[in-house]
């Protein structure tokens, strides 16, 4: 038994509130919604929750499982205090994966960082001279690349962005590495398509997170891969 819950769950479709559970193995045999009673059997086993929630093992109607693996396999930028964070994640997140060819990530967020200036190609090129950075902004609607992700682009100063996009330059024209709303899609555009290994490995890793305690079902959504879930299951 498990006692001093903040338990929720749902019966005939209303939410119900218990402060204990019962079970045996992999079943449940009693949900307490008032009092514990004093005197238990003494075989049974009793843990102290301590007012911890517990909620109902989750059920994700709509889940792109591909997606979900690139997402895991991407530096995580959400709530990088400043450009240097950002970037120290980056490093941190490449040598756990020497294998990509492109370092991508998603999250920073210059209005929390205490210059509020959006960030510089150059800054990343003293870390990665060579290999393409493609790191989108936490709402998606910019992106932040290095030098190498720049020329593999083809974009130079004569470059053009498309309509509903910016490039945004420095002083002496040059791109400054940030890419705004459609011009995105010249960076994003050079990033190659997965090969069948690297889907296999994509999948793998969400399968691999997708079976943890909490995470009960996840209803694929998407067809393009279908073919590769079936043979890795």
């Amino acid at each position: 038994m498990i006692k001093n819950l903040n338990g929720y769950t749902f019966s005939q479709g209303e939410l119900v509130t218990f402060s204990a559970i019962q079970f045996t193995d992999n079943k449940i045999d009693k949900l307490f919604t008032t009092k514990v009673p004093e005197q238990l059997a003494k075989d049974i086993r009793v843990i102290d929750a301590a007012g911890k929630t517990m909620l109902p093992g989750l059920i994700d109607a709509h889940g792109h499982v591909l997606g979900w693996g690139l997402n895991l396999m991407r530096t995580n930028l959400h709530g990088s205090q400043s450009e240097d964070e950002a970037i120290t994640r980056t490093i941190e997140f490449r040598k756990l994966n020497p294998e990509l060819s492109w370092i991508q990530g998603r999250g920073w967020n210059q209005v929390l960082w205490p210059s509020k200036a959006f960030p510089t190609a150059a800054a990343l090129d003293k870390h990665f001279p060579n290999t393409p950075v493609w790191l989108r902004r936490v709402d998606g609607h910019a992106g932040w690349a290095n030098t190498a992700a720049i020329k593999l682009a083809g974009i130079n100063n004569d470059t053009q962005a498309p309509e509903g996009g910016e490039i945004i330059r420095t002083k002496t024209g040059e791109p400054s590495g940030v890419f705004i709303d459609n011009a995105t899609s010249l960076i994003s555009k050079s990033i190659p398509d997965l090969s069948v290994t690297v889907q296999e490995t994509v999948l793998k890793t969400a399968m691999t997170d997708l079976a943890r305690p909490d995470q009960r079902t996840r209803r694929r959504c998407g067809q393009r891969y279908h073919y590769r879930l079936q043979e890795l299951s």
